[in-house]
């Protein structure tokens, strides 16, 4: 139901559909919470939480249906000795792409202790302190990879020591160098007086080439803060206060495959209909920089309180946006007033059941109506007419000043029309992924990538099958060759495949094939690509070789404004330089040849072929 208001957003309430609502650890005789969750890159969905508030960690769950059905995971006995909201990563290393952490706290020293899983999460280690003493009021709520090098930053928070400020909180960041084993000296991000800053989520922009980091304000008086980094963390900007409608506690935040943001947090706004319950917040990442409102409102479960106070025990959410498309919330509350404590629950949402954007408000409406009426003459206005005649000079006049004003116009208008190549192109990449996630979970999660020996790539195979309508979808509208067009089986889009890459490039029957279940979400799953066979820019085989120079074979090609559309295996698509390219394709390979250095090769926006 949505409920439009003069309040900008308005709302949409999920919490009434119990058909979209899954209990994984039910309330009714013990208190469940706290629960964070992971997706894998096999699909699998991990779910940790505490036996009650902040307490001892232990229970596990896993799904391999997206969240419908649940499972539990055995976990090592001394987890019970750890509190405090455990939060799971997942921190592959070189040989092993499904390597996991569960980060806890100590209940004494209030030091950080990790334990790991080197199976995708099947089986864990016991819950030991981290290197570096690292001491915090929680475990870490961010964790990141920093480009470059094997380096990732957490954020956390921890009390100000010494301070005479009572609970005052701070925000933190450490280094680890050894993929969370041990960490560096903890270093001050964010301290606001009187804010009392905690649970930082770290998102980072579009492009990747800025940081934002969500905090919560504990003392409830403030709306929630937000600080940026354009350097990966090394400086950030001071606390600027976000919008009200993003006022809560404990915001994790994802892109949706629109390339729009969905935050889900407790709600702590005292206008909203959501307050003290768990809700979601969509908008776009201008809105976090200029401090405007969003576009939407859910209010995603409903946690049932003796008193409309605000307090409700519910959020530290798990966010996740599934291959599908689904998005699947998280949270802890308490879903009767029966129920001993509160409940670990899950929420599907299928992603074509949000709007598009913000509708508007009925006042604007009316506005326009009233001026497009005033624009109309009324019947019994006499409009005279009459006819000049232009003199030659004149009418050289006019069309020099024509010209000039086309040849100023033009520029711009070939960027506009580019925009919409671009945009175009997107729509295109997001069908011809959905095609093919389509087809992989109808043949055992393989992908096609070409077979017949290369007559017939992924394209006209996803045809053939009735999987894709026409072969236009494989094609970006900014490079539609007439060759192509017309042999039908070429195409503009490609699937990074190097031919030597095992185990994740499969040869069966003369065709080559992927294991999605064996891939990370993050890996580009098609791009805009380019290949120059005899003096012809087209594209073949539907896949390319990720490190030959020749010109043979298809590469990334920066053919919109200097950037390349790619689409990742979780659905969502980027534009990416050749850098942030290269950055999604070593973060997310296992790769035959281990940190062997490569270098990619890709085409400029002249075409030209380059080396990375």
């Amino acid at each position: 139901m949505i409920a439009v208001t003069s309040r900008i957003p308005p709302l949409i309430d999920f919490s009434a559909d119990f058909e979209m609502q899954t209990v994984i650890a039910s309330g009714k005789s013990s208190y469940q919470g706290h629960p964070t969750t992971l997706q894998m890159p096999d699909g699998t969905i991990l779910c940790t939480w505490t036996i009650g508030h902040g307490g001892s960690c232990g229970p596990m769950a896993k799904s391999s249906d997206g969240g419908r059905t649940w499972s539990a995971v055995a976990t090592p006995e001394n987890w019970k000795n750890y509190i405090n909201c455990p939060t799971l990563w997942h921190l592959p290393v070189p040989g092993n792409p499904e390597r996991t952490a569960v980060f806890a706290q100590e209940p004494e020293s209030r030091r950080i202790a990790v334990s790991f899983s080197e199976d995708g999460g099947s089986h864990w280690s016991p819950m030991e302190p981290c290197g570096g003493n690292i001491v915090s009021v929680m475990p870490w709520t961010s964790i990141l990879p920093l480009p470059g090098n094997d380096r990732i930053l957490a954020a956390f928070t921890n009390a100000r020591p010494s301070s005479e400020e009572k609970n005052r909180n701070l925000i933190i960041r450490s280094f680890s160098a050894d993929y969370g084993r041990s960490w560096s000296k903890p270093e001050i991000i964010a301290d606001l007086q009187g804010a009392n800053l905690c649970e930082p989520w770290i998102l980072p922009s579009p492009d990747r080439s800025r940081w934002a980091c969500l905090m919560r304000a504990n003392n409830r008086k403030m709306n929630s803060m937000v600080i940026f980094s354009d350097d990966h963390g090394r400086s950030w900007s001071a606390p600027l206060p976000l919008p009200l409608p993003l006022k809560g506690d404990r915001h994790v935040a994802r892109y949706l495959p629109d390339g729009r943001i969905i935050a889900a947090f407790r709600c702590m706004d005292e206008t909203s209909p959501c307050y003290g319950h768990f809700c979601g917040w969509i908008g776009c990442w201008e809105d976090l920089e200029n401090q405007t409102p969003g576009q939407w409102m859910l209010k995603l479960l409903h946690h049932v309180s003796d008193s409309h106070s605000g307090n409700g025990d519910c959020g530290y959410p798990g966010l996740e946006i599934l291959p599908d498309r689904t998005i699947l919330a998280t949270t802890y509350l308490r879903r009767s007033r029966q129920d001993a404590g509160n409940s670990v629950v899950s929420l599907r949402i299928p992603f074509d059941s949000l709007p598009e954007k913000q509708p508007l408000h009925q006042k604007r409406n009316s506005t326009m109506k009233t001026m497009r009426q005033a624009a109309v003459p009324s019947p019994d206005v006499s409009i005279s007419r009459h006819i000049s005649v232009f003199t030659l000079i004149e009418l050289l006049v006019v069309i020099a000043i024509i010209a000039i004003l086309a040849a100023l116009l033009l520029p711009a208008l070939n960027k506009a029309m580019e925009r919409g190549r671009a945009i175009s192109c997107v729509s295109n990449l997001k069908e011809s992924a959905t095609a093919m996630i389509i087809y992989s979970g109808d043949s055992d999660s393989f992908a096609i990538v070409r077979r017949d020996n290369g007559l017939n790539s992924w394209g006209p195979v996803l045809e053939e099958y009735n999987y894709l309508k026409t072969h236009d979808v494989k094609m970006c509208p900014s490079l539609k060759n007439e060759l192509a067009s017309k042999l039908g089986y070429w195409d503009t889009f490609a699937i990074p495949a190097d031919w030597s890459a095992q185990p994740w490039l499969i040869l069966v029957n003369s065709g080559y094939y992927l294991k999605l279940k064996k891939l990370n979400n993050k890996l580009p799953l098609f791009f805009d690509s380019l290949r120059d066979y005899g003096g012809i820019k087209q594209q073949m085989y539907g896949a390319f070789d990720l490190w030959t120079n020749s010109t043979n074979m298809g590469k990334f090609h920066l053919r919109h404004s200097s950037l390349g559309n790619v689409v990742l295996l979780d659905g969502h698509v980027e534009s990416m330089n050749a850098i942030r390219y290269k950055e999604a394709i070593d973060q997310s390979l296992l790769l035959p040849f281990g940190k062997e250095s490569k270098t990619i090769y890709y085409y400029d926006k002249n075409d030209v072929l380059l080396p990375l």
